[in-house]
């Protein structure tokens, strides 16, 4: 019994960090190449015009910020918390693309040629990242009784 708390936290803790270096180096890649990113934010054809490169610039940022927190375990629950919301919108703009017969390329890890299978697989990827984000935030530390 008193071996299985300190595995969980571990466990917790390396998850964290699996989960926030994911987004460290799709956040890393997105600022290298804003271009290309911000047209695969616009090939969703879910925001308006003026919104598309705002958001093609911060949300890199966003994401490296969340990652290293999660990594160094500054607010652990509250940055799993957000990546999990962030996974959750992620799919979200994956699933209107399948079903209004859009291929895209999310740049979730740079550019590339569009398709509905990629489209998947990054739906698949997001939900993974999106359940464990979600555990994480689970069993962090301030999260008892919540």
């Amino acid at each position: 019994m008193s071996f299985q708390k300190p595995f969980l936290t571990w466990l917790v803790r390396l998850a964290g960090m699996g989960v926030g270096g994911v987004f460290i180096y799709a956040g890393s890649l997105k600022i290298g190449a804003p271009l290309a990113f911000a047209d695969s934010v616009a090939s969703f054809r879910l925001l308006p015009v003026a919104l598309i490169n705002p958001v093609a610039l911060s949300l890199p940022i966003f994401e490296i910020l969340v990652g290293l927190s999660l990594i160094v375990g500054v607010r652990r629950r509250a940055c799993a918390m957000m990546i999990a919301v962030m996974c959750g919108f992620f799919a979200v703009a994956l699933i209107q693309a399948l079903a209004r017969g859009i291929e895209v390329d999310c740049g979730c890890f740079g550019g590339g040629v569009p398709s509905t299978v990629k489209t998947v697989w990054a739906l698949g990827r997001d939900l993974i990242l999106g359940a464990l984000a979600w555990w994480v935030a689970q069993r962090s530390p301030g999260s008892e009784g919540r």
